[in-house]
């Protein structure tokens, strides 16, 4: 068995407790002990004096538009260097599948995620290629509803037959048994700004229990509310998990940022799983809320990416898919 002794490391634990001198035991690629010096009860090691230096839980992207990463002909590593090392891809409407043939979409996505994927492509077979790829980081994949209408309805404003409805339904089905971890939508572009509460709405009724619906509001500056309330119906009463985001119009408001903010916490939080907010701070800063999806395992709670905790148990390093 691989056993590793990390020692004299200042740990950060995720827990909200102060940094503390101490070690961290990995076997076989899981964290088994998290402790003061001395305390790990283990032989055969290899043992990494940190000489001080912060040891902490990997950092969760939980808004990030590397979906391609997999796909590059040399390893990303741009993401673990700044110590993040699980991604949430294929927000604001825009993923790398499902597509076909149609040149709008294919020239879009091209556009976007700069990689060269079949033009036809399933979520499944999408999947497949990463597998054959280069993982750096943790992916948590989404699938992305604007490439969805697109495929079903095309890049107009028109509302979905029933039969397009259904395909789309169909669609994300496909996608979340997959592998997707929920959907995304991009509403402040075309085509996911004609889509309708309604339509959403159905689209994610489809979804597994405790999903993840991430969107990009359709109005980030004076209808921000108006926005924000908007995501609240579309995900009022389901069992999925809200992160709302992008709100950088408002990085200079600071009472209207907070307004917003406090208007997720209190009126979504007894409706919805989780709601995860990335609000911006009037110095440009985003305070990054997380989803559970994190090396504890431990859902249902929210707060800062610091409460993301080292705990026994958990998987140490990086290695695909989550």
């Amino acid at each position: 068995m691989v056993r590793t002794l990390f020692k004299d490391a200042s740990v950060v634990d995720g827990t909200g407790v102060e940094p503390f001198m101490g070690e961290v035991l990995v076997e076989q690629g899981r964290i088994t002990h998290v402790g003061a010096q001395g305390t790990a009860l283990a032989s055969c090691v290899e043992v990494v004096d940190v000489e001080g230096l912060c040891l902490s839980p990997g950092f969760i992207d939980v808004h990030s538009h590397g979906d391609n990463a997999p796909l590059c002909t040399e390893p990303d590593i741009i993401k673990v260097l700044q110590g993040v090392t699980t991604e949430v891809v294929g927000n604001c409407g825009a993923s790398l599948a499902p597509r076909d043939e149609c040149g709008y979409l294919d020239d879009l996505i091209r556009r976007t995620f700069k990689t060269s994927v079949s033009d036809r492509l399933t979520t499944g077979d999408l999947f497949a290629e990463f597998e054959k790829g280069r993982f750096v980081t943790n992916m948590v994949p989404l699938v992305g509803l604007g490439v969805v209408r697109a495929l079903s309805c095309g890049m107009g404003d028109g509302a979905p037959t029933r039969d397009q409805l259904s395909e789309m339904v169909s669609l994300v089905v496909e996608a979340c048994a997959s592998g997707c971890f929920g959907a995304s939508t991009g509403l402040v572009y075309a085509p996911g700004l004609y889509a309708t509460e309604r339509e959403l709405s159905d689209i994610l009724a489809a979804m597994p229990s405790g999903s993840i619906y991430a969107t990009h509001v359709r109005d980030e500056g004076l209808r921000v509310f108006e926005s924000v309330a908007e995501a609240i119906r579309i995900a009022w009463g389901s069992s999925l998990d809200l992160s709302c985001g992008a709100w950088g119009g408002l990085s200079g408001d600071r009472c209207r940022c907070w307004c917003a903010f406090l208007l997720l916490g209190v009126v979504v939080l007894p409706e919805v799983s989780r709601v995860v907010c990335r609000v911006p701070l009037p110095r440009g800063c985003f305070r990054v809320g997380w989803m559970g999806l994190c090396w504890s395992g431990r859902c249902g709670q929210g707060g800062e990416l610091g409460e993301c905790g080292l705990d026994e148990g958990c998987p140490a390093g990086v290695s695909g898919r989550a």
